[in-house]
């Protein structure tokens, strides 16, 4: 069994308290950006290289990671189940969760899609932290993550990161 895809199940579990369902785009890009953002706060989840790809940071890992689960549910919930997190891994899901509660202009997977592309966009493919370029780049990039004050908040979670 895939031990990446038992943590990643049980770490979906935790943060979003309910069972991993990865049967729509939706439910993969927010799986994708909770990844590449637990990671980047430094919680070790597994080996997921990540690159920018159309909406953002891309794991193929976690995306073959998500079939697996899928395919193999019933065995990876039971695995999952059994697992129990430090002290320090709670408290990044926390810190997560928090940011994730925000009251916000855009929907779940939006929210973690801006804050994620910031972050990545920040650290990975420009040089400098200039909010106007970065938003610019983001504007760019994603036409629909256009929200003013929603970037403004997402740029100031990912500057935390």
């Amino acid at each position: 069994m895939q031990e990446s895809a038992i943590i990643l199940e049980a770490v979906y579990n935790n943060i979003f308290n309910k069972d991993a369902n990865f049967s729509t785009f939706t439910d993969r890009l927010q799986v994708q950006k909770t990844v590449y953002l637990l990671q980047e706060m430094g919680l070790n989840i597994g080996d997921y290289g990540y690159r920018w790809y159309k909406h953002g940071p891309y794991s193929q890992k976690v995306q073959d990671d998500t079939f697996f689960i899928s395919n193999n549910l019933p065995l990876v919930r039971v695995e999952a189940s059994k697992l129990r997190f430090n002290e320090t891994a709670i408290e990044i899901m926390e810190k997560f969760k928090r940011f994730f509660a925000y009251e916000r202009e855009y929907n779940d997977s939006e929210w973690l899609e801006a804050i994620a592309s910031i972050h990545y966009l920040l650290n990975y493919k420009m040089s400098l932290p200039d909010y106007e370029k970065v938003i610019t780049k983001l504007k760019e990039l994603k036409p629909y993550l256009n929200n003013e004050s929603a970037n403004k908040r997402a740029w100031e979670i990912a500057l935390g990161i």
